[in-house]
């Protein structure tokens, strides 16, 4: 039972009622008091009496509050072990409540301001309330997800209407999936290995085993097959209906058979200039002027054209109906490209560089740097960003409204920023040591300088 006592202005006082039951005063400046009620140790009390003016109470070990009384001031409060709520009163004031150990929510009350829910575990909300602001809801209906289990490995899942996932298994390593409808997938076991495949309808898949060795395969309707087992030795084979095929044994020794209708075959044995034409029915020509070199051209139906200027230099394009292209100018680097109807374009610049652009609508851009390096880009409306720099190390930014960045610089090393409304900051500068700072309003900082202090 001691006590420490200065009676000139810096003025405290520290004292001990009883072992375990002690009080710090300041009468003055900052006139603020640590106390520790003697009905039991570990219920304490802090409390400035002038405008700053905060309060910190423990009513019972683990029940607590924080609360700061003038406008821009907050609250933290603890009615029981791990159900607690932090509160700003004014505009621009934000609220973390959590009515039930697990089920919490965030809220800011003005325009731009956001809200994470969590109305049982499991069951969450992200919502931004203004137009342009997103939604993240686990629950119904849409029933979606958005989560990312480490940094550069995340999942968004539509679950009802478009029932959906994108997947990112590994940097560069990704799955796009669609079981209902439409039911089709995109999946990146590697860096230039992929596969796309419709079970249903139109129940078709292709893949890329390995760069230059791929695999399309149509099992209902059209039933057809093209296979590359090695570079310039592949199959094209179509056994209902048309019933035709097309093998290369080796490059430049190749068969197209047509048992029915138009009954037809063309063999090549030894590299050489040949033109396959159809006048009637189809009105089609396949033209090879040299070595490499061939045109295919459909002036009715379907209006189309694919030619190749150079070996592994080739265009598919359809200019009516679908109006779409799709145009290699070197091997790897080719383009996927639709003006009408849906606007987008695919592009891959180098093997595993690659975009998607969709013009309108919706207006994003998916872009590839590097194998692994990668960003997406709304450009509105939303208005977002995420960009990975290197593996793991990326970046969320919504430029307007929001205005949130969430970026890791390393591993396990995280920030999330808003620079306005609420002015906040969660800073992560190792694993376990984070900082909240809030630069404006209530202007206060929450620091963790070791794991568990």
């Amino acid at each position: 039972m001691w006590n420490i006592e200065l009676s000139e202005p810096g003025i405290w006082n520290i004292e001990l009622s009883e072992p375990g039951i002690w009080n710090i005063e300041i009468s003055e400046p900052g006139i603020w008091n640590i106390e520790l009620k003697l009905s039991e140790p570990g219920i304490w009390n802090i409390e400035l009496s002038e405008p700053g003016i905060w309060n910190i109470e423990l009513s019972e070990p683990g029940i607590w509050n924080i609360e700061l009384s003038e406008p821009g001031i907050w609250n933290i409060e603890l009615s029981e072990p791990e159900i607690w709520n932090i509160e700003l009163n004014e505009q621009g004031m934000w609220n973390i409540e959590l009515s039930e150990p697990g089920i919490w929510n965030i809220e800011l009350s003005e325009s731009g301001i956001w809200n994470i829910e969590l109305s049982e575990s499991g069951i969450w909300n992200i919502e931004l309330s203004e137009p342009g602001i997103w939604n993240i809801e686990l629950s119904e209906p849409g029933i979606w997800n958005i989560e990312l289990s480490e940094p550069g490995i995340w999942n968004i899942e539509l679950s009802e209407s478009g029932i959906w996932n994108i997947e990112l298994i590994e940097p560069g390593m990704w799955n796009i999936e669609l079981s209902e409808p439409g039911i089709w997938n995109i999946e990146l076991s590697e860096s230039g290995i992929w596969n796309i495949e419709l079970s249903e309808p139109g129940i078709w898949n292709i893949e890329l085993y390995e760069p230059g060795i791929w695999n399309i395969v149509l099992s209902e309707p059209g039933i057809w097959n093209i296979e590359l087992n090695e570079p310039g030795m592949w199959n094209i084979e179509l056994s209902e209906p048309g019933i035709w095929n097309i093998v290369l044994s080796e490059p430049g020794k190749w068969n197209i058979e047509l048992n029915e209708p138009g009954m037809w075959n063309i063999e090549l044995s030894e590299s050489g200039i040949w033109n396959i034409e159809l006048s009637e029915p189809g009105i089609w020509n396949i033209e090879l002027s040299e070595p490499g070199m061939w045109n295919i051209e459909l002036s009715e139906s379907g209006i189309w054209n694919i030619e190749l200027n150079e070996p592994g230099m080739w265009n598919i394009e359809l200019s009516e109906p679908g109006i779409w292209n799709i145009e290699l100018s070197e091997s790897g680097i080719w383009n996927i490209e639709l003006s009408e109807p849906g606007i987008w374009n695919i592009e891959l610049s180098e093997p595993g560089m690659w975009n998607i652009e969709l013009s309108e609508p919706g207006i994003w851009n998916i872009e590839l740097s590097e194998p692994g390096i990668w960003n997406i880009e709304l450009n509105e409306p939303g208005i977002w960003n995420i960009e990975l720099s290197e593996p793991r190390i990326w970046n969320i930014e919504l430029n307007e409204p929001g205005i949130w960045n969430i970026e890791v610089s390393e591993p396990g090393i995280w920030n999330k920023e808003l620079s306005k409304p609420g002015i906040w900051n969660i800073e992560l500068s190792e694993p376990g040591i984070w900082n909240i700072e809030l630069s404006e309003p209530g202007i206060w900082n929450i620091e963790i300088s070791e794991p568990g202090i």
